[in-house]
């Protein structure tokens, strides 16, 4: 049987796995273990708690709930959780820091790369108006 996750996330970098390169991704990336050089992924790319980057990413959308050390270019956005923590410059349309959440660097929203893009704009459109994505925290207001 293979494993849930694998069926749902498509790949991912184990906890047991570390990575030192350039490396790309056609799809979503789950990153748990450790990862350095440059990261590139066509779709979504999530730093779990676990998870370590010590690179510069480019992606559709970064998710940082453990840590990040680099840049990041994200064509829809980047949202840091409250275990995220990320040091490097964020160029993106969007970002989302929750509550508990650690960004030292500086942003761009203007985006880098397109992001600014008219599709790129319809697209995150539509993910923020059907998710929790950018969405106020309650309470926070």
């Amino acid at each position: 049987m293979k494993p849930v996750v694998d069926e749902c996330l498509g790949p991912f970098i184990g906890p047991a796995m570390g990575l030192n390169r350039q490396i790309t991704f056609k799809q979503g990336l789950l990153v748990t273990g450790e990862i350095s050089g440059n990261v590139t992924v066509r779709g979504i790319l999530t730093v779990s708690e676990t998870g370590k980057v010590r690179a510069d990413i480019s992606a559709m959308k970064v998710v940082v709930l453990g840590m990040v050390k680099g840049n990041i270019t994200a064509q829809v956005g980047v949202e840091i959780g409250v275990t995220g923590r990320l040091t490097g410059n964020i160029y993106a349309p969007a970002i989302c820091i929750r509550p508990g959440g650690i960004f030292n660097g500086r942003c761009d929203m203007g985006g880098k790369e397109g992001a600014q893009n008219e599709e790129i704009k319809r697209h995150h459109t539509a993910v923020s108006s059907k998710s929790a994505y950018l969405q106020p925290v309650a309470g926070s207001a």
